[in-house]
Order: C-alpha cells, then sequence, then structure tokens
C-alpha cells in the first residue's frame, strides 16, 4: 500500500497537525491531554466558524481569547502555561506587593498572571505601541476589574522620539523596523528609553519579548540595570537579534556587563540552571538575574508556589 503524501510543511494542515503535537506533549497538558485536544477543537470552531473570542480561567483570573491572537491562543491550548518553565517560574517567584514590568505586552498574557501574583497591592506597567493591541490588555484589566495595571502605548528601545513597527501580519511577532524591511505605509509609534520613564517604581521583575529588538531596551536602561530595578528579567533570545545586527552571545555579553548572568528554571527541582549559551540548552527564552540578588531569588523560589 502507497503512502500519502506529506502535506506541505506550510499547509494550514500541517501547521494543525504540528499544534495538535504540541499540545499532546506540552508538559502542562500532561494530565489533561483530552481535554486539551477538545479544546482546541472548540476554539477552531469558536475562531473559524462564530469568529468571536472566548473567556477562560487564567490563574484565578480570567482572560479573553481574541481568534486572531497567537498569544491568547495559547494559553488556551497549554492549560494557561504556553511558556512552561517561564510562567512557573514568575509564580513561583513573584509575592503580592511586588511590581512587574511587562514589555512587550501583547494582548495581555503576562500581565495577568503578574497580577494574578501580585495582588491588589502590586503593581503591573505594560508597554504595548500599537493601538489595537493595546486596547486589548485594557480589556483584560477592566474584565478583571483591575486597578493596578498600567497600560503605555510605547515602544522601549535605546531612544525616545518615533520609530517604524509593524511588518507583520501576526501580533505576536510585530517588531521595529528592521535595515532590510521597507514598508509602503509602516506603522509609527511613540518609542521611550526605561531610563526617561517616570515613575519608576521598585520592581521585582520585568518579562521582555519585542521580536529581537532586546538589546537596544537595555541599551536605553543602561541606569535601571545599575539599579538592579528589576534584578530579574525573563528575556526572549531566539536569535531575532541578529535581525539587528546583534549575535546571541552579544546580548548575554551585555547582560554580563551590567552585572546580570543568565539562567533557565528547571521546574521539578525548583532550581536555577545558569549559562553563557542558553541556546544550548534548546530554549528561546532566558532568565537574566543580578549576581548579587541570586540568594534572594534562590529562596523566593524554594518558597513560593508553582499552581
Amino acid at each position: 500500500m502507497s503512502e500519502a503524501p506529506a502535506a506541505p510543511p506550510d499547509s494550514p494542515f500541517a501547521r494543525a497537525q504540528n499544534l495538535v503535537l504540541s499540545i499532546w506533549r506540552h508538559p502542562a497538558n500532561r494530565s489533561r491531554r483530552i481535554r486539551g485536544l477538545a479544546g482546541f477543537f472548540a476554539w477552531q470552531f469558536f475562531k473559524h466558524v462564530l469568529k468571536r473570542p472566548v473567556v477562560i480561567r487564567f490563574h484565578g483570573k480570567r482572560l479573553k481569547c481574541y481568534p486572531d491572537s497567537t498569544s491568547t491562543s495559547g494559553a488556551l491550548y497549554f492549560s494557561g502555561y504556553p511558556d512552561f518553565w517561564e510562567m512557573k517560574f514568575l509564580k513561583a517567584y513573584l509575592r503580592p506587593a511586588d511590581n512587574f514590568l511587562d514589555i512587550g505586552a501583547n494582548s495581555g498574557v503576562y500581565s495577568i498572571l503578574a497580577a494574578a501574583c501580585i495582588g491588589d497591592a502590586g503593581h503591573v506597567d505594560a508597554f504595548e505601541p500599537v493601538d489595537r493591541t493595546a486596547v486589548r490588555i485594557e480589556e483584560q484589566a477592566a474584565l478583571n476589574q483591575l486597578d493596578n495595571l498600567s497600560v503605555h502605548r510605547f515602544a522601549v528601545s535605546d531612544q525616545c522620539g518615533e520609530l517604524e513597527f509593524g511588518y507583520s501580519g501576526d501580533d505576536a511577532t510585530m517588531h521595529l523596523r528592521r535595515a532590510d524591511e521597507r514598508a509602503a505605509n509602516p506603522i509609527v509609534v511613540k518609542s521611550i528609553t526605561l531610563d526617561s520613564f517616570e515613575p519608576y517604581p521598585r520592581y521585582a521583575a520585568g518579562k521582555m519579548d519585542i521580536e529581537g529588538a532586546e538589546p537596544m531596551a537595555l541599551a536605553g536602561a543602561a541606569a535601571r540595570l545599575a539599579q538592579r530595578n528589576p534584578p530579574v528579567w525573563l528575556l526572549e533570545l531566539a536569535g531575532y537579534s541578529t535581525c539587528y545586527g546583534i549575535s546571541s552571545d552579544e546580548v548575554v555579553e551585555q547582560l554580563a556587563g551590567s552585572g546580570f548572568d543568565c539562567a533557565v528554571f528547571d521546574v521539578s527541582s525548583r532550581t536555577l540552571r545558569y549559562t553563557s549559551k542558553p541556546w544550548e540548552l534548546g530554549v528561546q527564552n532566558v532568565l537574566a538575574i543580578a549576581r548579587e540578588q541570586k540568594a534572594v531569588v534562590e529562596q523566593r523560589l524554594a518558597t513560593g508556589t508553582l499552581q
């Protein structure tokens, strides 16, 4: 019997097949694989037939999942942990009354997760430069009646002013213009440096996911890094910085020069694995932890909740 031809790797069927496999294998779905797959097929009906969002329970809060949003769909597919070890780290590390910085907040998945951890006494500052996406974070805040989540319509970079943004049809991969990109009608957004942003309280942690522009944002936060504010960063380090002429090695060196060491969180042992080459561990995100704050971070992890 001849085998059926394989679907092209970029076909809708192949993408759906890969997503189903990811749902089945994802560590957050180990005890609820069938439920995860049922949720996937139900979401396809809502997305493509009804074309409407749904609201799910999310770490004691509620999250609106939008039909065209990759990030909120991931929360639905993967039992609230689309980024498994990263989100488990924040659950274990963050405490009530902490402040959290979310740069590249997209539709607010990390902002709502952080808000659930820090409670009413803490505060979340979310940065998202495009109005359409920033409005979604505000909708998430209103859905949860959060008065302690502020949305700032800025791209965070190494300069204040205006920059070209967009260059993707997916809200999760929109980015600042790269040298080889041109668009007839680019989105022009306001930009800011963290060193110039005020008020700037004491943050416990920050998350930065800006599609390779992280080195520029860090360069614009030199004073904040020197103040170890925050002492912990969760950064995307998937090689996209090369699109801006900066290698992943150079990003790690930039962090090391500012007093931060890179690590990955092992959920099962609640320990940090420090490394200068995180990509060799097969991860796309990395923690950057201030050297003199390692003991404090590790103590928090030892006593925090992972649920």
